[in-house]
């Protein structure tokens, strides 16, 4: 039975009472939501490794300091070999620059998406697991 966007399976009836599984349609639809989202961001460009983050340094030479940007990461995967533990970008706004900005945006965001998912599965099995006691409809 279909109640309010809910479906409703009963486990346990008696004449006074009853216990009910419920599953919300909208868990589920947000699930398939979050999941499609996802899709598109990884869709949309490469995503940079979990293990990555970009960082300032600067270069002093005898006409004055120069600010660069780097991609960092704590175990070799650049260069020719994957050798090297850093990638330099150039200055602040360079193309390079601007792309590892943007696989920064979506590995964060697809972590967030997997973590959102996952506490609504988590909700979803415990809907499942630890039905609800609800009283009869009166007559």
């Amino acid at each position: 039975m279909v109640v309010r966007g809910y479906v409703r399976g009963i486990v346990m009836s008696s004449p006074t009472n009853s216990i009910q599984t419920v599953t919300s349609l909208h868990l589920e639809a947000e699930v398939s939501r979050l999941t499609d989202l996802a899709q598109r961001i990884r869709d949309s460009g490469p995503v940079a490794p979990v293990n990555c983050w970009i960082e300032d340094y600067t270069v002093t030479r005898q006409t004055g300091p120069y600010h660069y940007k780097r991609v960092n990461s704590d175990r070799p995967q650049f260069g020719a070999r994957g050798q090297a533990r850093t990638l330099h970008l150039g200055k602040a706004g360079s193309p390079d620059h601007q792309d590892w900005q943007q696989r920064l945006k979506r590995r964060d965001a697809l972590t967030e998406i997997d973590y959102r998912v996952g506490l609504i599965r988590q909700l979803m099995a415990r809907q499942q697991s630890h039905p609800l006691w609800m009283p009869d409809p009166l007559p």
